[in-house]
């Protein structure tokens, strides 16, 4: 027998926005939480933050197999215990990422992305952690960036806020929702999660004097891993009505949990004040007991080390925007000559903009040309939206992004 490090598990972060990068994304630092430092250090796992991936090696002895191929068979050096989590926060690197991402993330109500290799999302050969997108619905309230699946089993982005009108109940209506291109199994609002440390503030939709709260864990003895193991039930009674209730959390091991209050709809909480403290902007657990996916567990049935090793994925979409162009002087007119065209409107205004939503990348589109109408002098390669400078723009009843270029054709 010898001992050597072996790959335990890579985490890839990938984003349609970098597709002159092969997709990677280096934007996110994937940083152990103290917990998962000392359950690593203990174990002789190390990691190392290496451009778009986190890699993690452990300690492993290497066996003759008596039934060759492979030759050798590694298991972990030191015990390996039947459960387990390894927790990651995530930390974005690039300023400009909110911008560049399919994301509604309300972080002012607490609203984190969490992922695991509990998902069950594997597309083709790929280990997504992400969650399955949420399939669409009528009487839900979606917000710019948000991702949804159609009826056709495509992943759709949430271009303009509801408004309760025909066209933003239809997934057809290319002025609130544009089909994405890829079928990545991409991250979005089905991954969030409340961030919450040892207290919760928790806001009835219905007031009530009388109110129960019941938090719920993970079942790891079923195969569908739902969260309806009950672990603490709490009733509060008050004089009159209460809009708000402080639910009380500590004592809860850092985690994932489902609350239900009063029967009200279901609130998935994230248990962790050290990741409230740090400002974190997201989490990845992986776990390690019998009812994890086999595609997804960390070692064989046989508890010896995957050869090659787990790799899991986490995909974001690129944001899609309006395009506005506005002129500085007179009337001007946007064409396209692209194989594809982008089409613009109105064909003569100071303010013109694309008819659909057009997706950020780091290609830029070079194929845009601006004529001023009274002269007809033309400025070639329109300047793309950047990032930094996205509007939000409040319209009526509803909200879209916007990148606002300016144009300034003499003569």
């Amino acid at each position: 027998m010898s001992v050597q490090f072996q790959s335990l598990f890579t985490i890839q972060v990938l984003h349609d926005y970098y597709n002159r990068h092969n997709y990677h994304c280096a934007d996110l630092a994937i940083v152990p939480a103290d917990d998962c430092e000392q359950l690593m250090r203990n174990m002789q796992v190390l990691y190392r933050n290496y451009n778009h991936r986190l890699l993690a090696v452990i300690n492993a002895s290497k066996e003759v197999n008596d039934a060759p191929p492979p030759a050798f068979r590694l298991t972990p050096f030191l015990n390996f215990p039947d459960e387990l989590v390894f927790r990651y926060y995530l930390f974005p690197r690039n300023p400009q990422f909110a911008g560049i991402t399919a994301l509604a993330l309300p972080v002012t109500a607490g609203k984190r992305l969490y992922f695991s290799n509990l998902s069950k999302n594997k597309t083709a050969s790929m280990l997504s952690l992400s969650a399955v997108a949420g399939v669409f619905s009528v009487s839900k309230v979606y917000q710019p960036g948000d991702l949804v699946k159609g009826p056709d089993d495509r992943v759709y982005e949430c271009i303009r806020a509801s408004d309760g009108s025909v066209a933003s109940k239809d997934l057809m209506s290319a002025t609130y929702w544009l089909a994405a291109t890829n079928a990545n199994p991409y991250a979005g609002t089905a991954d969030q999660v409340i961030l919450t440390g040892s207290t919760y503030r928790y806001t009835l939709k219905t007031p009530a004097a009388n109110i129960t709260s019941k938090l719920f864990g993970l079942n790891k003895q079923e195969d569908s891993l739902p969260f309806d193991t009950l672990l603490h039930t709490d009733e509060q009674v008050f004089p009159q009505a209460q809009e708000f209730v402080s639910i009380d959390m500590s004592g809860f091991a850092p985690g994932k949990y489902r609350l239900v209050v009063n029967s009200e709809e279901d609130i998935w909480l994230y248990i962790d004040p050290l990741a409230v403290k740090k400002g974190a902007w997201g989490i990845v657990e992986i776990h390690h007991f019998k009812k994890v996916p086999a595609d997804f567990s960390l070692l064989t049935t046989g508890n010896h080390i995957k050869v090659p090793e787990p790799v899991f994925t986490i995909w974001f979409k690129n944001r899609s925007v309006i395009w506005r162009y506005i002129s500085q002087l007179d009337a001007i007119g946007i064409t396209d000559s692209g194989a594809t065209p982008f089409s613009f409107a109105p064909a003569s205004g100071t303010v013109v903009e694309s008819q659909q939503a057009i997706g950020l990348t780091e290609t830029p589109l070079t194929t845009l040309t601006a004529t001023r109408t009274s002269t007809g002098r033309q400025l070639n390669n329109l300047q793309n939206p950047m990032p930094s400078q996205l509007v939000y723009v409040q319209q009526d009843n509803t909200a879209f992004y916007s990148g606002n270029m300016y144009i300034n054709i003499q003569q």
